[in-house]
């Protein structure tokens, strides 16, 4: 077999804090879209979160590659199409991902959402009816995360990050090396299931906030 892969051994982190913003003055329409920023410090492999006025990059956690002092790749990211991405709007803000707590003793994940939604409506001279694809659900990923009492460093993440109301870095690191990146906004319940005789669990649901996710390979 060739290209199969399991989530079996697969981890999930919570991006915790965030490094000071840089500006970048220009990004190119290209692919990947090279940004340019002076002196930004990152190295390749960092994950930086994105402020933009171009809508669908706005949101998006990125992979630095290919960088130079004052330049990076935004890895695997695509600017070509100038209607989407205007050259008038090409500046951005970047935050690195400083710190990576990881989810432990994840059970039952499942991954929801993505479902194309439709506009359906009616000829008056007909007896059918027609659609027209419209949005797409919000993808989220729910599982419950075994109780810990409430004393470790993720399960007090957890608990801040449901109570900001505000995206979070999410990182999937698959069992062959490869990363998931996405904003999520986190919703955990810090108490514990009650079911007699099954182990105590806390539910845990994190829904995309970005427009999309992206997935790396390791780099080489």
């Amino acid at each position: 077999m060739a290209g199969e892969t399991l989530p079996d051994g697969a981890r999930l982190f919570l991006g915790t804090a965030l490094a000071t913003e840089v500006s970048i003055t220009a990004i190119t329409n290209a692919n990947p879209a090279v940004a340019s920023a002076v002196a930004h410090g990152y190295t390749d492999g960092d994950y930086i979160a994105m402020t933009s006025p171009w809508a669908q990059l706005d949101g998006m956690i990125l992979r630095v590659e290919g960088s130079t002092t004052d330049a990076f790749d935004l890895g695997g990211f695509d600017t070509t199409n100038t209607t989407n991405f205007p050259a008038a709007t090409n500046t951005a803000k970047a935050k690195k991902v400083t710190t990576w707590l990881e989810i432990p003793k994840i059970t039952q994940p499942a991954m929801d959402g993505g479902d194309q939604q439709f506009y359906q409506f009616q000829y008056l001279a007909e007896r059918i009816q027609r659609q027209i694809p419209t949005v797409k659900n919000a993808k989220k990923l729910s599982m419950r995360t075994t109780d810990d009492g409430g004393d470790t460093d993720i399960f007090k993440a957890l608990v801040a990050a449901d109570a900001s109301l505000t995206p979070q870095a999410i990182k999937l690191v698959l069992a062959n090396g490869s990363e998931i990146v996405y904003m999520m906004y986190v919703g955990f319940d810090k108490h514990p299931s009650l079911d007699q005789g099954q182990m105590m669990t806390n539910p845990l649901v994190l829904t995309m906030a970005a427009p999309d996710f992206m997935r790396y390979k390791p780099l080489v």
